[in-house]
C-alpha cells in the first residue's frame, strides 16, 4: 500500500526499481478508476502485451519491438490489443514509472481492404442502379 499511496502523491521512482511490463500492466489495472467492465475489457486485450513483452521493462522496448508485434496479431485483436498497451505505457510515462514511451509516433494501421466507393453490392443499391453503373441498361 505504500507504494500505492507513493504513486498517487507522484513520488519518483528510481531507475533501479522501474516495473516490468507485467508489473506495470498490473498496477495499471488497479489504479485506473474505471467501471469493471472496462477493467475487464483491459486486461483480455493487455494480456497480448504481456504475454510477449511480459519481463521486460518498458524503457527497453523499442519502437520497432511494438511494431513488429502488432503486426503479428490477429486482425481483429490488433488495433485494440496496441491501443490498450499504449494506453498503460502512457500512464506510466505520467507516473514516473517509465521515462519514455515506446508507442510514440507509431500511427493506426491502414486497411489493406478498400471500400467501393458505389452502393453496387450493398442492399442500398437497387437492381436498375446496379444495371445502370454496369452498363448492363440504358439510361
Amino acid at each position: 500500500m505504500k507504494e500505492v499511496a507513493a504513486l498517487r502523491r507522484g513520488d519518483l521512482i528510481r531507475v533501479s526499481e522501474r516495473l516490468t511490463v507485467e508489473e506495470l500492466v498490473e498496477r495499471f489495472l488497479d489504479l485506473h478508476e474505471v467501471d469493471p467492465a472496462t477493467t475487464r475489457t483491459l486486461q483480455a486485450r493487455l494480456k497480448h502485451a504481456t504475454r510477449e513483452f511480459g519481463d521486460r521493462r518498458p524503457d527497453e522496448l523499442s519502437r520497432i519491438d511494438l511494431e513488429v508485434w502488432r503486426r503479428s496479431l490477429a486482425p481483429g485483436v490488433r488495433h485494440y490489443a496496441f491501443r490498450s498497451f499504449r494506453q498503460a505505457l502512457t500512464w506510466a510515462v505520467a507516473r514516473n514509472l517509465a521515462e519514455r514511451n515506446p508507442s510514440e509516433g507509431i500511427r493506426r494501421l491502414t486497411s489493406t481492404v478498400r471500400r467501393a466507393s458505389s452502393d453496387v453490392g450493398t442492399r442500398r443499391a437497387s437492381s436498375r442502379t446496379v444495371a445502370r453503373r454496369t452498363g448492363l441498361c440504358e439510361r
